[in-house]
């Protein structure tokens, strides 16, 4: 099998350095891109663009890192900002960010690769091939399913740990021992509906160690990194020392730091990954070459091919797949405590992007940038919705402002009348902006969530719940 013989192309490729340099690229206007933050809702007739300074400073974000591919090249890195809140160490096309679930789409890329390599086929039984482990009542559960979370298993995500507390190992988090934090990995009846699933992946990390023998932070390294030129990204734990000091402190809704910097994910495979913007543009690179069978080291082109399509809810194999054409898109976002990021390529243009932030609301913060990349590169994704405003008096925003409960989770946000809107608090810290866009309606414009008011009950409906006034 090829990653036998791994060892004698990585040596190759530390000696001839692989990594794609940015090219200088033109026709990519870095001032336009700043100044042109878009968010989710734009009202007619207004020019509602926004400049990335600002768009930071609203969200709590300190550092934020993007890199751009165009034509199968990288064109554009640029990181902004600083380590950590109030900080001076300023964050570099080098820093390292926590990637959260971007893990399971280098993961699925790491199988699909094992795969090319003879190990197996999706389409086998994975207990066929685990050893020392078996993923319960998932005798018919196969590999694709587990990349395509169609597999019907359970444990949808993992909750961090402190830079103090004891790991536990793969066996305690798959058997869910007390230490784990989680529930005993297991298949339920659902296989072949989409079903978010952690879990799944720790039973492809269990595959990969099964089959090879090497730690799976080991051949993550060896077939998919290195192979790659993402000379930077590891799933290796991370602790805070000197070893490590280009690392971006993940900040929590209310803007503050998260104590010892960010929390760790022993479950490497779903959430494992310390990467930067500018390796997974690499990757994605060799996954597009792959793709248009220009260079297929990193798996065949009809690999490839399979992983851009839609398997259930637009999830393909470890990415969602979106659209056809030109405009067919796969991506992934990533959640954990401080951090949030995104990538999409275009497989049919070989364009690509990835951003990542160090804060919680970093996806508000993310999908502004993506509506501007998309706006200067031509992208029929990302565009803002337009729709006419409605103006009320400060007086009619006051009479809705207060305390509202949300039933049923029960938990109250608090909205205030600022200026020609309303701005809703939550209890973690993360604030929205309402805009009136009709007599009994809001519009939330960062994701373009809407608010029906029904000003008899003193209630409004959003989230797919309703909030009761207490005041």
């Amino acid at each position: 099998m090829k990653w036998l013989t791994f060892s004698l192309l990585v040596i190759a490729i530390s000696v001839c350095g692989l990594a794609t340099p940015p090219k200088e690229n033109a026709s990519f206007d870095e001032e336009r891109f700043l100044a042109s933050l878009r968010p989710a809702v734009v009202f007619d007739g207004e020019r509602e663009t926004s400049n990335l300074s600002e768009r930071m400073m609203r969200y709590g974000i300190s550092a934020v890192s993007v890199a751009v591919v165009r034509d199968g090249k990288l064109t554009f890195t640029k990181s902004y900002g600083t380590l950590t809140k109030g900080g001076e160490q300023p964050a570099t096309t080098t820093t390292l960010f926590q990637a959260a679930s971007l893990s399971k789409a280098i993961t699925a890329l790491g199988i699909l690769a094992l795969a090319d390599d003879g190990g197996f086929s999706l389409d086998d039984p994975v207990n066929s091939h685990l050893k020392g482990w078996k993923l319960p009542k998932g005798d018919k559960v196969t590999i694709a399913d587990l990349l395509s979370h169609t597999g019907g298993v359970n444990v949808p995500s993992y909750p961090g740990f402190s830079l103090e507390e004891v790991l536990p190992s793969i066996l305690q988090i798959l058997n869910g021992a007390p230490n784990s934090k989680s529930k005993a990995v297991g298949a339920a009846d659902s296989r072949g509906k989409f079903r978010y699933s952690g879990g799944g992946y720790m039973v492809l990390q269990k595959l990969i160690e099964s089959k090879t023998g090497l730690s799976f932070p080991r051949f993550m390294a060896r077939r998919v990194f290195r192979p790659s030129g993402a000379i930077l990204s590891h799933f290796n734990t991370l602790q805070v020392d000197d070893q490590h000091s280009d690392i971006a402190m993940g900040h929590r809704y209310n803007t503050e730091a998260i104590q010892g910097g960010w929390l760790i994910y022993p479950q490497a495979a779903p959430a494992g990954l310390w990467s930067t913007p500018t390796d997974l543009a690499n990757v994605l690179i060799a996954f597009l070459k792959a793709y248009q069978g220009n260079d297929q080291t990193l798996f065949s082109s009809a690999l490839a091919e399979r992983l851009a399509r839609p398997i259930d809810q637009n999830m393909g194999l470890g990415f969602g797949a979106h659209g056809s054409g030109r405009d067919l898109l796969v991506d992934h976002a990533g959640w954990t405590h401080g951090y949030r990021s995104y990538m999409v390529a275009f497989p049919e243009r070989g364009d690509a992007a990835v951003i990542m932030t160090n804060g919680n609301a970093g996806n508000r913060l993310i999908d502004e940038m993506m509506r501007s990349l998309s706006s200067q590169l031509g992208w029929s994704a990302y565009k803002p919705k337009r729709i006419k405003r409605q103006r009320w008096s400060f007086q009619d925003l006051a009479n809705l402002a207060g305390q509202y409960k949300m039933n049923p989770a029960g938990f109250t946000v608090r909205l205030k009348a600022n200026g020609d809107h309303l701005q809703m608090t939550t209890p973690r810290g993360s604030t929205h902006d309402l805009y009136p866009v009709s007599d009994n309606k809001l519009i939330m414009i960062e994701d373009g969530e809407e608010v029906t008011i029904q000003l008899e009950e003193r209630t409004l409906t959003f989230w797919g719940m309703t909030a009761k006034k207490q005041d």
